[in-house]
């Protein structure tokens, strides 16, 4: 078995270079430059020398411009989404999360970020809910202290390796779940920094979430069981499930969902080669060639004798009866120089489609048709990325022994609304009449700004009943 816990599934495999191009292309420049030819293929002649062949083709790649419109438009999706602070509700003892989520310093809201960013991306992401290894349960001062506490890892796509789902009654239950990992240890002389790499292999066991950690041998000729435990609730009994989600671009499962941004960085890359050729033309035909005819022999040591020929209009070149002299300068390849501007206004296309209401849908078992086309395909991340650790603060609160409602909801209201005051007046006039329930006006008037997000429904009433001045509708501006 021990051969087997490095084996990787066959969609895996499919869809990792997908993730390599994205997460380079996302990176930048220097990063889609280093992977040379992968991106940017050498436009020598085969027959070359290998030496000449490799100078020009670093000419080539330096004189080339890499525009990062994907890693800009994920930036800029993230920051819609994060317009906003997300809603989270824990209950008592879990209020860590706001500051320290993984255990090592970052918060709740930092981390959803990144998962956001790799859903869209790669189209997937893992979250694990562990729990420090112990025989016993933590008491509920170690807890208390920090001591002892539940943690959210997340885990690339890149690195959830295998998995496998068993059909428990009429559901598919995740059963075994690969994760590839690296952790550092202190070196033998107490300042380097070893870098393990291990296999964390999260399984049901006769339907007990057991954890082995497999490493590789002092010879590094096979793979070895390191560790092997079995996880317990906040009370002390077993699990029986495994405390891990996907997090992906369309629905949770365990199938890898197609990445949002994919289409665009193929695109950005075509975008790069383009204007690698435009600009390495530029760079061998931008100046004119002067040429000269009707020189005998003799005509020519001369001017070789004489230093050779300066050009400028204090320098006339005297040539031999019937000799001429121009510069030929080449005609600028219109469809070229323009074909970058009709990739760049494609890119700026697909990039606002991601946030298009009605450009992604869930499954038909998930929602009815008529939510389908409310998603938008940002929206419908951020609403998977919400769905994955709102589980993942219920598992916390298991372990923790804790319970109580939680969740954890990202801003999914994209669109960034303008106050009008005119239609504020009619608004708030069709609520007078009893035309408009006051919760869905209340609800427009947050999506402005108008009226603190955070505030209840009951909230907003109790200080609208308390309020002796009223709704000053008259002084509403223009816009916000």
């Amino acid at each position: 078995m021990a051969k087997d816990v490095t084996y990787t599934r066959g969609d895996y495999n499919a869809a990792l270079p997908s993730w390599e191009l994205v997460a380079d292309v996302v990176a930048g420049e220097e990063k889609v430059k280093a992977k040379g030819e992968v991106y940017l293929p050498n436009p020598s002649a085969v027959e070359e020398d290998p030496g000449e062949k490799k100078a020009v083709y670093d000419r080539y790649k330096q004189r080339a411009s890499f525009y990062n419109v994907t890693g800009h438009t994920l930036q800029g999706l993230i920051g819609a989404v994060f317009r906003k602070d997300p809603a989270l509700e824990v209950v008592a003892g879990l209020d860590y999360v706001s500051m320290d989520v993984d255990g090592a310093g970052v918060s709740i809201f930092q981390q959803s970020q990144r998962v956001l960013e790799n859903v869209m991306g790669k189209g997937r992401e893992g979250l694990l809910v562990d729990y420090p290894n112990a025989e016993a349960p933590a008491s509920r001062a170690d807890q208390n202290a920090g001591l002892v506490r539940a943690s959210i890892v997340r885990y690339q796509a890149e690195r959830i390796t295998n998995w496998r789902t068993t059909k428990v009654g009429g559901a598919h239950v995740l059963s075994m779940v690969v994760l590839h990992e690296t952790v550092e240890e202190p070196g033998a002389d107490g300042f380097s920094v070893d870098e393990i790499e291990q296999y964390r292999v999260l399984q049901l066991v006769e339907s007990v979430y057991q954890v082995t950690i497999w490493r590789a041998n002092e010879k590094g000729s096979a793979w070895e069981i390191y560790e092997q435990y079995t996880p317990k609730r906040g009370n002390g009994s077993a699990w029986d499930r495994i405390p891990f989600t996907f997090v992906g671009a369309q629905n949770n499962d365990s199938s890898i969902d197609k990445a949002p941004l994919l289409e665009l960085a193929t695109l950005n890359i075509t975008h790069y080669q383009i204007q690698a050729s435009w600009y390495n033309s530029l760079h061998y035909v931008g100046q004119g060639q002067p040429w000269m005819a009707g020189l005998n022999e003799s005509w020519v040591e001369m001017l070789e004798r004489n230093g050779g020929v300066i050009f400028g209009s204090r320098a006339p070149i005297m040539l031999p009866e019937g000799g001429s002299f121009g510069i030929a300068e080449m005609k600028s390849d219109k469809g070229l120089a323009q074909e970058p501007d009709k990739i760049e206004e494609r890119m700026r296309s697909l990039g606002a489609k991601l946030m298009q209401v009605g450009s992604a849908i869930k499954t038909a078992t998930e929602v009815n048709s008529d939510d389908a086309a409310q998603h938008s395909a940002l929206s419908l991340a951020s609403a998977n990325v919400s769905e994955a650790y709102t589980k993942c603060l219920g598992w916390c609160a298991e372990f923790m022994g804790a319970s109580g409602d939680v969740s954890y909801l990202l801003n999914q209201d994209l669109v960034e609304h303008t106050l009008d005051s005119q239609l504020l007046r009619e608004i708030v006039a069709a609520w007078m009449s009893g035309a408009v329930p006051e919760t869905d006006v209340w609800a427009w008037m947050r999506r402005t700004g108008l009226i603190d997000s955070e505030k209840t429904d009951d909230q907003v009433r109790e200080e609208v009943s308390e309020s002796s001045t009223g709704l000053a509708l008259d002084d509403a501006d223009g816009g916000t």
